[in-house]
């Protein structure tokens, strides 16, 4: 009974081992502050690409290694890119944002459209033409508002005294 305890204890510790997630920290001393990110949450990353130019991205993380973070591209208009591989040395400046950005500004934009549209419907002031334009307004008007006030700029960099450091987790 011991043996067959001792192997799923050593079953069970060694698939927790194999599926333990790294974190990225960014650190700051001077302003004490430390922002972790872990595989699966929603960053926005500016980083010196080919020929160091600097480039972005701005997904979801993949994976994270000692020397790398991957983002991983799906959908049918990204499905010639490869993903994405971002070396931490190159790393100029990053921003953690919610995970749910990227699908609910689109669907406040389509919900605020569609109500409008079905409110001027009630009234037979207003025609269909003139039903669509206004819903049409209201979305674009409504998406340009949540991208002025959820902005998705990069608002820290590694020249204002972050740093990166790669954390494995510890049992």
């Amino acid at each position: 009974m011991t043996r067959i305890l001792l192997v799923f204890f050593l079953f069970v510790f060694s698939s927790v081992c194999c599926f333990a997630q790294k974190k990225l920290v960014f650190q700051n001393d001077q302003l004490h502050e430390t922002i972790e990110i872990k595989e699966g949450d929603y960053v926005k990353l500016r980083y010196k690409g080919y020929l160091n130019q600097e480039a972005e991205v701005e997904n979801f993380v993949l994976e994270i290694n000692d020397a790398t973070i991957n983002f991983h591209y799906a959908g049918k208009k990204n499905r010639y890119r490869d993903d994405r591989m971002v070396l931490l040395s190159d790393v100029t400046g990053f921003r953690r944002m919610s995970k749910m950005k990227p699908f609910l500004a689109p669907l406040t934009s389509i919900g605020v459209g569609v109500g409008i549209y079905y409110a001027f419907g009630n009234d037979e002031v207003f025609n269909n033409t003139q039903q669509l334009f206004y819903s049409l307004g209201a979305s674009l008007g409504t998406s340009l508002l949540i991208n002025w006030v959820f902005k998705s700029e990069i608002k820290l960099k590694m020249s204002d005294g972050w740093y990166i450091r790669v954390v494995s987790p510890s049992f």
